[in-house]
């Protein structure tokens, strides 16, 4: 029963919408976690049961009881899997990707037969693990718990060996299909992206998600159109691949020397981007910013990994820290270079792993570091973020998913656009504003930035771009 309502609540949706391999093999390692839990749990509870009573359960009794409450929570399960896969769906729509449900019936059996193998190969390593320890009982006289013990041990230890090397495969796997180009990828033709004309960046070392984050975005006709104003400008894409150069410092300094090339630091705003694991960078994030700023702004993100977040977190350790922290140090700098009056406006983005990135740099500074830039987005940081942690130990009031940080004058966490809206006092004046988002639901998901005064609203597909402000216009040099 217990592995049934874990089954439920694997389909309750994350950050980022599963496929269906992810979603099948996630739901079946939660059936059979709930399976063993409770297979433990029962064991011990018998065995209390007995010492305590002397006696046993009929299975006579037991057995009817149980098959009832394993119908009852399957078909909970079956009821939450549809109404959560629609979520899903919901947020695969929301991010311009295919919409389509899996069926239930398909996810549920894939899921049960995944369990069943899982269960199986937990019994086969049961088994194993006595096999190893009979030479303990027979040749040194170990009791046969003792021995089977010590198999296990034995046991475990081949199975991490197995698993080391495994791991060691992931990551030339994922270099290999990083450097993949496909047959409809063309390099840009505009000289304001990196791998395009007179940039020092080649096409083919900007990995998958690079290529997809440099060739992306709205165009300059879609921008002027969705405004409704003939001033739009091109956007300008940066982005350093891992194979772009050969260290973090050599890439940080090419990143730099990209946005100088380009022209980003004569834009109205600067958006430095700290990606995901594997180098992604949402385009839900990065297009509403190009069209609220008409087109005048920079987009810069520099990977450090091809793994996906998970992995790259347990094996590249702080690389996302260290990215994020170098990234957005070495474009302040060279913006606090220029005179007062013509520095842009800087930004800063993150999601998951990107967003604990993005954080380092303003880390042990609490909200007092936030003011080096001019606004933040970070969705669903995780747990292990320093200034996550700071931010939440300064709430004074809200509930526990959406704390109030500061009365929200400056600091946000939300679940979804109603979650920003006032909090007791205003928005701080001019463009400093940062949110944290700790996640975003499913379908319907809004993103909200607030940058420079440039009344406005316009929607392009699923999603809503827009921007509110409490009166009063800022310069691009405005700093407060």
């Amino acid at each position: 029963m217990l592995g049934a309502l874990m089954l439920a609540e694997s389909f309750r949706p994350s950050l980022l919408p599963r496929t269906l391999v992810t979603q099948v093999g996630l739901s079946a390692l939660a059936a059979v976690t709930g399976y063993a839990i409770g297979a433990v749990a029962g064991a011990i509870g018998r065995v209390i049961i007995t010492r305590i009573t002397g006696a046993t359960a009929s299975a006579r009794f037991v057995q009817p009881i149980g098959l009832s409450m394993a119908v009852i929570a399957v078909a909970v399960a079956f009821a939450h899997a549809s109404g959560r896969l629609q979520l899903q769906a919901g947020q695969r729509a929301a991010l311009g990707l295919d919409a389509a449900v899996p069926s239930t019936l398909l996810v549920l059996v894939g899921a049960t037969v995944g369990a069943i193998l899982m269960v199986l190969l937990g019994r086969c390593l049961r088994g194993g693990a006595r096999r190893l320890g009979r030479p303990l009982t027979a040749r040194l006289g170990w009791s046969p718990r003792s021995a089977t013990i010590a198999g296990g041990v034995l046991e475990t230890a081949i199975c991490l060996v197995l698993v080391a090397g495994l791991v060691a495969l992931v990551r030339p796997v994922s270099a290999s299909r990083d450097r993949r180009i496909g047959a409809g990828e063309r390099p840009p033709v505009s000289a304001l992206r990196s791998g395009g004309p007179g940039s020092r960046i080649s096409w083919a070392t900007l990995g998958v998600q690079g290529r997809r984050f440099v060739a992306g975005g709205l165009s300059v006709r879609e921008i002027g159109h969705l405004r409704e104003s003939p001033t739009a400008v091109e956007p300008i894409r940066v982005y350093v691949g891992l194979m772009s150069a050969p260290t973090p410092a050599a890439r940080t300094a090419l990143a730099v020397h990209e946005l100088q090339r380009t022209g980003g630091f004569r834009r109205a705003a600067i958006v430095v981007a700290t990606p995901s694991g594997t180098g992604f960078v949402n385009p839900v994030a990065v297009d509403p910013v190009e069209l609220m700023f008409g087109g005048d702004v920079a987009s810069v993100a520099m990977q450090y990994s091809v793994l996906p977040s998970f992995l790259s977190l347990a094996l590249d350790g702080s690389a996302s820290a260290d990215a994020g922290r170098r990234l957005l140090s070495a474009v302040l700098a060279r913006v606090r270079r220029l005179p007062p009056d013509d520095r842009p406006a800087v930004y800063v983005y993150g999601e998951s792993l990107g967003a604990y990135g993005s954080q380092a740099a303003f880390a042990g500074r609490g909200i007092a570091g936030l003011h080096q830039v001019s606004g933040a987005l970070w969705i669903g940081p995780t747990e292990a973020s320093g200034l996550r942690k700071e931010l939440l130990a300064g709430a004074t009031t809200g509930p526990a998913r959406e704390p109030i940080v500061g009365g929200g004058a400056v600091v946000r966490f939300a679940d979804d656009a109603a979650g920003l809206r006032e909090q007791g006092q205003p928005w701080g004046q001019c463009g400093r504003r940062t949110y944290n988002m700790r996640q975003t639901q499913s379908s319907g998901s809004r993103h909200r930035w607030r940058g420079p005064s440039r009344s406005g609203s316009a929607s392009r597909r699923d999603l809503e771009f827009r921007r509110t402000w409490s009166g009063g216009r800022c310069s691009r040099s405005s700093r407060c």
